[in-house]
């Protein structure tokens, strides 16, 4: 009931939900507590609709033709410009390093080579020269970039004067929402639409 009043995505209060009926099962079976409401009640899978969006081509060239003069959003745009390029996560390019960035052929193929951040697996992927020239540009290193929550804040604006304003339906604060795009895009748009468009 607390995680349902707080701004929280539904994927991300489903997941402390589970963690709290785990908890509660392992007490349940060693008999450290009694339950009067029937198990199948409280363990009965919760079902979350959750709506997320992407941005489609057309408002990605919006985005890299917006000209502005601020800094916080001309740093703001090229972070969520790289996620579309390579679809990786916010964490892990505010990690990379210059030495997962490799040239093979005569320097005509960039690679990145690293381990996620979140799943420990190895990723390898072919760089763009879009995503080259931003990588250029911060001299390989990204951790001194804006943290995850002023990005967020950051790119709506960014979005807005890009003209990203048309309404759509998606999730928001844990409810499904009518309101202009630009409202919906964070950190994780950036990685789903590079997936979304390939």
């Amino acid at each position: 009931i607390h995680l349902s009043k707080v701004p929280y995505s539904p994927s991300n209060i489903d997941k402390h939900r589970k963690i709290i009926l785990r908890v509660l099962r392992i007490a349940l079976d060693k008999g450290l507590i009694k339950w009067t409401i029937s198990e199948k009640k409280i363990f009965r899978p919760k079902i979350i609709e959750h709506k997320s969006i992407h941005l489609l081509p057309v408002e990605i060239k919006m985005i890299e033709n917006l000209i502005t003069i601020d800094h916080s959003e001309k740093q703001a745009t090229d972070l969520f410009l790289l996620m579309c390029y390579t679809g990786q996560s916010f964490a892990d390019i505010k990690k990379l390093h210059p030495t997962e960035v490799q040239f093979q052929e005569n320097n005509q193929i960039k690679f990145w080579s690293f381990q996620r951040q979140k799943t420990k697996n190895p990723i390898s992927l072919v760089l763009t020269n879009s995503a080259m020239e931003i990588i250029k540009k911060y001299n390989y290193d990204f951790s001194l970039t804006m943290a995850n929550a002023t990005f967020n804040k950051t790119i709506k604006e960014v979005c807005k004067n890009a003209g990203i304003t048309n309404e759509v339906t998606a999730s928001l604060g844990g409810k499904v929402q009518t309101l202009p795009k630009f409202r919906f895009v964070t950190a994780h748009t950036g990685r789903r639409t590079c997936l979304t468009n390939l």
